[in-house]
């Protein structure tokens, strides 16, 4: 191979690693999702508050109770094993995480926290970029000062029994100047276009009026995330 060819394709590769998504860290789990879920809703105090300690939704207070959890299993992750998503109310915090198999152990392969007064749907599952598995939307926000408030979201998939965040933006934002509003089109799984593209148009609300824009982010899958077009 030509010694500048070979330079050439190396600056690409290295390229499109150092803008590549940074995968979410997997945390080993001593139990199953099955067994997490049946602690979480055993009735004992006691179990509720270990296998919180082990998912890192530990309670602000020992009388604490679990308000709402829920597990979904899907083809999150991979399709070799059943892949779970678990969500949880304490009162205290609502957390979220992926539970997918790490060789032949469980862990957490993606884990997201927020405000227990988070509205619904504060995680759901969609089929954004292809058919083959589901992806994560996480919605997630709150104060963030006075008379200013501030949601997001996000959404999170899976390359080589990883997770990575591959979209994110400004849902709704409250301050003193005004409002901030966002729809969100999801791309269509059944398209035949082979483009898979968000669509968030979004509303401003300002003293002097209303404004509203477009914004189209592509799917690229060289770098694994929805980006911008310009």
């Amino acid at each position: 191979m030509n010694c500048s060819f070979k330079a050439a394709i190396t600056a690409v590769l290295v390229s499109m690693v150092a803008t590549a998504v940074e995968p979410e860290p997997v945390l080993p789990l001593t139990n199953s999702p099955v067994e997490i879920f049946r602690q979480l809703v055993s009735g004992s105090q006691e179990q509720t508050h270990q296998i919180l300690d082990e998912i890192g939704l530990n309670p602000l207070s020992q009388d604490s109770t679990v308000w709402n959890v829920q597990l979904i299993a899907d083809s999150i992750v991979n399709s070799r094993d059943l892949n779970f998503l678990l969500s949880v109310n304490t009162g205290t915090i609502r957390g979220a995480m992926v539970i997918a198999k790490s060789g032949t152990a469980w862990a957490e392969v993606a884990g997201f926290t927020c405000s227990p007064y988070q509205q619904d749907p504060f995680v759901e599952l969609k089929t954004i970029v292809g058919e083959d598995q589901k992806d994560v939307i996480v919605r997630c926000g709150g104060s963030l000062g006075t008379n200013v408030s501030e949601h997001g979201i996000e959404v999170y998939r899976a390359r080589e029994d990883r997770m990575y965040r591959i979209f994110a933006t400004i849902e709704t934002r409250e301050d003193l100047s005004g409002s901030e509003r966002a729809k969100i089109e999801w791309p269509d799984p059944e398209s035949n276009s082979g483009i898979r593209q968000i669509v968030v148009t979004r509303t401003k609300s300002r003293k002097g009026g209303k404004t509203t824009t477009r914004e189209r982010y592509v799917w690229e899958p060289h770098r694994f995330e929805f980006v911008r077009s310009r």
